[in-house]
């Protein structure tokens, strides 16, 4: 199975490279889904959004989201094939697949005002990796991140400590809108 995380240790040193392949593969699956969502989000955001989307690969048989849990993440599949459960029946009600997402219940949460992670949506279903499954997944706090922070070279690259910032107030994100 051929795979972009063949190429990943290639390039983890050219990172401009790996965010234009981020932003090639799923800048455009990004707007469409928010169409569907009915939100409206500036470009510029899309790609901030693109550049924090993390490749994960997740073994056969192993779970990816459990039903009941916060949604925490949503994701785009680049290779293999996840199957969604819920308690009610014990037999596949959806397949997933390459060049499909899920998750984005998690763009609407991102929307509102109060972004409390008390408040991150819970999951419906249970998606399980049927076959070794890629994905490339955008957790709520990288999501919360891009939205709350001005562009700059020094807020693309989320610490491994969040920042605190003097002087700087949080913006009340601008560019998204809610459309009814």
């Amino acid at each position: 199975m051929s795979s972009i995380f063949s190429v990943k240790h290639e390039v983890d040193g050219l990172q401009g490279e790996l965010n234009t392949i981020r932003e090639t593969l799923f800048l455009e699956k990004l707007k469409h889904e928010l169409d569907l969502s009915g939100l409206q989000i500036d470009e510029e955001v899309l790609k901030r959004i693109c550049k924090h989307l993390d490749p994960v690969i997740y073994p056969k048989g192993n779970y990816i989201i459990r039903e009941g849990e916060p949604a925490d993440m949503m994701f785009f599949i680049t290779q293999g094939i996840a199957l969604s459960y819920t308690a009610e029946h014990s037999v596949p009600i959806m397949r997933l697949e390459k060049g499909e997402c899920y998750g984005k219940e998690l763009l609407s949460w991102a929307a509102t005002a109060s972004t409390s992670f008390s408040d991150l949506p819970i999951s419906l279903h249970t998606v399980k990796a049927h076959k070794n499954v890629e994905i490339f997944a955008l957790h709520a706090a990288d999501l919360q991140w891009v939205l709350s922070h001005p562009p700059s070279p020094k807020n693309d690259i989320i610490p491994s400590k969040v920042r605190r910032r003097n002087n700087v107030s949080r913006w009340p994100y601008f560019n998204i809108n809610l459309v009814e």
